[in-house]
């Protein structure tokens, strides 16, 4: 019922009320139709809209892989121009990949987001390329050890290994990385005497690492030399508390000594603190370590030590992950006799 009407009624007052109803019963029509075409339309754009989020997220999932694609091939390059400064000078690049790996480890303790432990890795794998060229004895000299001619020139090393980096906008942050890892949280560093949190995290890093490593890497094997050089090094309190050991033994403790000695002084007191996590962690992958022949080299093994040639040229360096290139190129090798002796291999943890 749309309405009533008195009667008697009027023609043309009836025809023009019919006519409202049939046009009102026909805007219904129009909207209830209209409803459905809305609702229907509404639900194709959620599910439009769900497509393009899974799109977004699909997409979203393959950047974020070639961005780590990427990463990860660049810092392949950076090991294999890491194994060049290998070839051109071994103790060098042994020390050097060494602090980069163990930086690494560092960072990672330190929480540090993954890009910036690219940075402080590649920063520890490249520090001191600067000193190639320069009389090897400035390699293994102690710094208050050394005349004003050699200090001034061992200061420099910084600078010229910084300035491979400063052209490269990604990386300029390793330059600011190289150029201060030598200043000391008391402000006794250089070339700027930055104290504290003025100095950036991983020149703190890499200062505590690299000191580590050269004691450990580049001090002599005979305990005897390794006795006189801690005696300039450490107070005669941690002199007495070294106990007898091999070199290798002996260089780990007096280093470990060298940088409580400093902590707080010369190391960031956080960065020495995870630095022994760091050692600790590297200390369970050590005990890890197995040799194979090269016959049995699978692809995805990671060595755990350098692969020489027969010359002693370097090969191969730590923490080179294989693939079956690699392997192929290792068995001609083997075959014809320039691979000097076993292939160590670090074990996936948990085995």
């Amino acid at each position: 019922i749309h309405r009533y009407l008195d009667k008697p009624w009027n023609d043309d007052e009836l025809i023009l009320h019919i006519g409202q109803t049939i046009e009102q019963v026909t805007l219904r029509k129009e909207n209830r139709a209209m409803a459905l075409v809305i609702k229907r339309q509404n639900e194709e754009l959620q599910e439009l809209n769900k497509n393009l989020e899974n799109k977004v997220l699909e997409r979203s999932r393959q950047l974020i892989k070639q961005k780590e694609d990427f990463d990860n091939t660049f810092m392949e390059a950076f090991y294999l121009l890491s194994a060049l400064v290998e070839m051109l000078s071994p103790p060098l690049g042994d020390y050097l990949l060494h602090v980069g790996r163990l930086s690494r480890r560092v960072a990672n303790h330190l929480a540090l987001p993954s890009s910036e432990c690219d940075l402080i890795e590649i920063a520890g794998l490249f520090h001191d390329v600067g000193l190639i060229g320069m009389p090897p004895s400035l390699l293994l000299d102690k710094q208050d050890a050394m005349g004003d001619t050699a200090f001034n020139l061992y200061a420099h090393h910084p600078v010229i290994a910084a300035v491979c980096f400063e052209s490269v906008p990604t990386y300029a942050a390793v330059s600011d990385i190289i150029i201060n890892h030598h200043e000391y949280m008391d402000g006794s560093g250089y070339p700027n005497h930055l104290e504290g949190e003025k100095i950036p995290m991983g020149s703190r890093v890499l200062a505590a690492v690299s000191d580590y490593c050269r004691i450990v890497d580049l001090w002599p094997d005979d305990p005897e030399e390794v006795r006189k050089l801690a005696e300039s090094s450490l107070p005669q309190n941690m002199l007495e508390t070294l106990n007898d050991g091999d070199g290798e033994d002996l260089r780990k403790a007096v280093a470990k000594q060298f940088l409580t000695n400093g902590s707080g002084s010369r190391y960031d007191i956080q960065v020495v603190e995870s630095l022994e996590k760091a050692l600790i962690e590297e200390a369970e992958d050590d005990a890890r370590e197995k040799w194979v022949g090269v016959e049995d080299l699978q692809p995805g093994m990671t060595l755990h030590k350098a692969v020489y040639l027969e010359s002693g040229q370097p090969l191969m360096s730590q923490g080179l992950r294989l693939n079956e290139k690699l392997i192929d190129s290792m068995r001609k090798l083997h075959q014809h006799g320039k691979i000097a002796g076993r292939i160590y291999i670090a074990e996936p943890r948990g085995v």
